[in-house]
């Protein structure tokens, strides 16, 4: 390793043991040669610390930090970048991969692009067998409708050095921040290519804290809504609002021009609650299959999807079917909505358009 490598990634971790392995050696076997993989350790209670330094031992472009008590996400991104060298920065987590030419592009991008400080791509989304479920891509790049970094990115060091730490009161909202922050002084780029590996599985943060995940998400928000109402449009507004009333956040109503309010507001008086043995799931995404898990002891017919290439297939042996056909054939079930919350309330209005207003929505089963 150079004495002051061109790209450091940093790699938090706590109790990551079962992945981790996949998502260090995809960090080794980059195609860009120049980097240093920093690995912290926020006090693991598996063996993620001892699989970290047998990595160490044999490379030298791995080094280990140990927290000396357990400190959260963004406390541990800045314990890593606080030692990092690179002239271009990122992070990644312990169940997620990296393709073999995604550190190489990145930096291509940014070495040709010099007005751009960020620069993302797109992902693959995989299940806990790392079978792939989808695509997850940068959408138009407007910040202000949600996270379309996603996880796949690199940035400037000048960013950190202008911009500063992540916030640590911000947690499992920290990287949309940061990136929030980053787009006031910079521009961000996106590469149109897959690069990634993006995990599902019921011990990730994404499912494990989806309630305080959206709390934060809803502060964070509220935080920024008179940016976030300058720069999309109205659609666009009145489902963030949803989502942030979902969330049990109503300050953000304000926001919406008096036309739309009764049409928002109708989630305060949601159904919370499965009145029947039987039940479709509508989304067979990642949150679809696992809801499968949360909802363990209940009788799942099947999965309600729009995606036209997804109908006629199934997951886990449960078939797909399209929104016709369950109103022709099984409206006696009950449906729970398992969907990014950011689709919630276009299918909430679907379902209400053929009169099905009492749909479940995961986030209130978890």
């Amino acid at each position: 390793m150079s004495e002051k490598p061109r790209v450091s990634v940093v790699l938090p971790i706590y109790n990551g043991s079962k992945y981790m392995r996949k998502s260090i050696e995809s960090v080794l076997k980059q195609t860009f040669p120049d980097f240093e993989l920093i690995i912290v350790d926020d006090c693991s209670e598996d063996d993620t610390y001892n699989i970290a330094i047998s990595y160490s031992c044999n490379n030298d472009r791995v080094r280990v930090i140990k927290n000396q008590q357990n400190r959260g996400l963004p406390a541990s991104l800045n314990v890593g970048f606080s030692m990092a060298k690179g002239e271009y920065l990122t992070w990644t987590s312990d169940d997620n991969i990296y393709h073999e030419a995604a550190i190489k592009k990145m930096v291509n991008f940014l070495d040709l692009n010099k007005e751009y400080a960020l620069v993302y791509a797109d992902m693959n989304l995989i299940d806990e067998n790392g079978n792939k479920m989808g695509i997850r891509n940068g959408g138009d790049g407007n910040l202000y409708k949600g996270n379309c970094v996603g996880a796949c990115f690199l940035y400037k060091n000048e960013c950190k050095k202008i911009i500063g730490n992540y916030s640590e009161n911000k947690i499992y909202v920290e990287d949309y921040d940061y990136w929030l922050r980053i787009a006031g002084r910079f521009k961000i780029g996106r590469i149109h290519e897959i690069l990634y590996d993006y995990r599902y599985h019921n011990n990730s943060l994404t499912i494990k804290k989806i309630k305080q995940i959206g709390m934060n998400l809803s502060n964070l928000r509220y935080e920024y809504m008179n940016s976030i109402a300058k720069n999309v449009d109205s659609e666009e507004l009145r489902n963030i609002v949803f989502e942030m009333i979902v969330c049990g956040d109503d300050r953000a109503i304000q926001y919406v021009d008096d036309k739309t309010k009764d049409d928002v507001q109708f989630v305060y008086h949601r159904n919370k609650q499965i009145h029947s043995k039987q039940i479709w799931i509508f989304g067979a995404g990642g949150l679809g299959r696992s809801a499968i898990k949360i909802l363990q002891g209940k009788s799942i017919e099947g999965f309600i999807d729009n995606d036209r290439n997804k109908i006629g297939s199934e997951i886990e042996g449960k078939k797909i079917i399209s929104l016709k056909e369950y109103i022709q054939k099984y409206q006696d079930s009950n449906i729970v909505i398992a969907v990014d919350l950011k689709y919630a309330y276009s299918i909430c209005r679907q379902l209400r358009a053929v009169g099905i207003d009492d749909a479940v929505l995961l986030y209130d089963l978890c």
